[in-house]
């Protein structure tokens, strides 16, 4: 014997069977408003609303099954299946990634919030955390330095070759562009992390992000090379990423107006950054501020490093001399 509750959700289902919407949707107005706390019902009307068509309809009892009800597992499932499709990017107009567009900024960083915490795996939780970090740029401070940390660990902790270590590759390509070029990271100034603790970012740790950026592009690249493949785009990253620190820790000004582009050639570009420090070939100098010295340093030994690879290149290559 059905419940009044089931029968009226039975009753509905049959009608969707029938193609007959008009009905459906009569029968589950009226069964909600009667059992607005059964999750049977408020479920149906949920899928009834996305059936029609009518996300902005289901957005809105999506949210209250949610507040209501999110142990359950058939919404547990949606939501699993919701993130994986927010998350994966490729079904840009999905009617999942539809719905979850809808929701309140509150209820989106629940959900992402949530199924992050769900995941056993450092990369498929930050994998969900890099969605939230480019949705709200705001949370930079507290779960962008989070996924810095947990990655880093993580990649330190294992014996992988650089290009197979899945931990650094995220690290380096999506976590620390994210973090170097967000207007809510800035140096010398206090920020709260998300455990509630207090820390001031230093140029130093900007620096310490760049070099563990450079140590990924050189061994990557270096190793393509090996392999007859091109490393340009790895050495144009790894520009990109040093005048974005360079934004960050004020040398940007000096390079835009002298430091030459990555596009010209290694030697007009040993010749500007001659100009950039100072240095006098004649009088043996260098009398550089201090801030523009580091600049220089980290300028002169990316470039050294992208001249040995086109060195290498050239040996390696079909004609080459090796």
């Amino acid at each position: 014997m059905l419940s009044d509750c089931e029968w009226v959700v039975e009753r509905c289902k049959a009608l969707l069977n029938k193609n007959d919407k008009n009905a459906a949707k009569a029968w589950i107005l009226t069964a909600r408003s009667l059992f607005p706390d059964d999750f049977d019902v408020q479920y149906e009307a949920f899928s009834l609303h996305l059936c029609s068509g009518e996300l902005n309809e289901a957005a809105s009892v999506f949210v209250n099954l949610y507040s209501k009800f999110p142990s359950r597992p058939k919404l547990q499932h949606y939501v699993s299946d919701l993130v994986t499709e927010v998350v994966s990017g490729q079904l840009q107009e999905g009617v999942k990634t539809d719905l979850f567009n809808l929701l309140s900024n509150v209820t989106q960083r629940t959900l992402l919030r949530e199924a992050a915490d769900k995941a056993t795996e450092v990369v498929d939780r930050c994998r969900i955390l890099l969605v939230e970090l480019r949705l709200f740029p705001d949370s930079a401070t507290t779960i962008g330095l989070d996924m810095y940390d947990q990655l880093s660990q993580a990649s330190s902790s294992t014996q992988l070759l650089i290009a197979d270590n899945k931990h650094r590759n995220m690290l380096v390509n999506d976590v620390i562009p994210l973090l170097v070029n967000s207007p809510h990271i800035h140096t010398g100034q206090p920020i709260t992390r998300s455990d509630g603790t207090s820390t001031t970012l230093k140029t130093s740790h900007l620096c310490q992000w760049l070099e563990s950026a450079a140590s990924y592009y050189t061994t990557v690249i270096s190793e393509g090379a090996l392999q007859n493949k091109t490393g340009r785009v790895g050495w144009e990253k790894l520009h990109s990423l040093l005048m974005m620190t360079a934004d960050k820790c004020g040398w940007k000004e000096v390079f835009v107006t002298k430091m030459p582009g990555p596009h010209l050639a290694p030697l007009v570009r040993w010749m500007g950054l001659e100009k950039l420090s100072g240095y006098n070939t004649r009088m043996q100098s260098f009398e550089a501020p201090r801030s523009i010295a580091i600049a220089c340093f980290y300028i002169a030994v990316f470039l050294f490093f992208e001249t040995a690879w086109e060195y290498c290149s050239s040996l390696f290559s079909p004609g080459g001399n090796i």
